[in-house]
C-alpha cells in the first residue's frame, strides 16, 4: 500500500463518523446518506494531498459535505421531492423547535404542509439555515425562499392555534 493511500485511509477513519452525523442531522433517508458519503469521499480522494493538519482536514471534508448537501437539496427541489414524514426516524434536534410544546404537533403539521414550503420551513426552523443559504441550496431567489417560509409559518400558526 502506498503512503498516500495509507494517509487517505487514516483521514477517512478520522472523519467519516462526524461527516455521517452531519448528514444524518440534515437528511432522513439512509440510502441518500450513503450516496452522499460516497460522493463526498470520492471527491476527497480525487483532491487528496496528505500532510494537512487534522483540523484542516476536518474543515475541508465538512466543506465538501456542505456543498454536496446543497447540491442534494437543489436537485430535490427541482424534482419536487420532499421527505416523507412517516419515514422520519425522529426530529433532527430540539434547537430549532424550542417554542413547540409537543413534537407530535410539529410532525402532524409537517405531514400536512405543502412539501416545497415544508422544506424551507424545516431548513430554517429546525436546521437553522439562513434564507440566503436556503435559496442557494434550493436554487430559489431569496424572495421566493422567504415567501415559502412565510406561507409555511402562517400555516403553522393557524395549525398551532387550532390545536392548543
Amino acid at each position: 500500500m502506498s503512503k498516500e493511500l495509507a494517509a487517505y485511509e487514516a483521514f477517512y477513519a478520522r472523519t467519516w463518523r462526524k461527516t455521517r452525523a452531519y448528514l444524518r442531522s440534515r437528511v432522513l433517508n439512509d440510502e441518500d446518506i450513503a450516496d452522499l458519503l460516497q460522493d463526498i469521499y470520492l471527491k476527497a480522494w480525487r483532491n487528496w494531498r496528505s500532510g494537512k493538519p487534522e483540523e484542516e482536514e476536518a474543515n475541508w471534508v465538512r466543506a465538501i459535505a456542505r456543498n454536496k448537501l446543497i447540491d442534494y437539496y437543489r436537485v430535490r427541489s427541482r424534482h419536487g421531492e420532499g421527505e416523507d414524514i412517516e419515514e422520519q426516524w425522529g426530529l433532527p434536534g430540539p434547537d430549532g423547535i424550542e417554542n413547540w410544546e409537543r413534537a407530535d404537533l410539529l410532525r402532524d403539521l409537517l405531514a400536512h404542509m405543502e412539501p416545497r414550503n415544508r422544506d424551507v420551513f424545516m431548513l430554517n426552523e429546525v436546521y437553522g439555515y439562513t434564507f440566503a443559504e436556503i435559496a442557494q441550496m434550493a436554487g430559489l431567489t431569496l424572495q421566493n425562499a422567504y415567501w415559502r417560509y412565510r406561507m409555511a409559518r402562517q400555516q403553522a400558526q393557524r395549525y398551532r392555534a387550532a390545536h392548543q
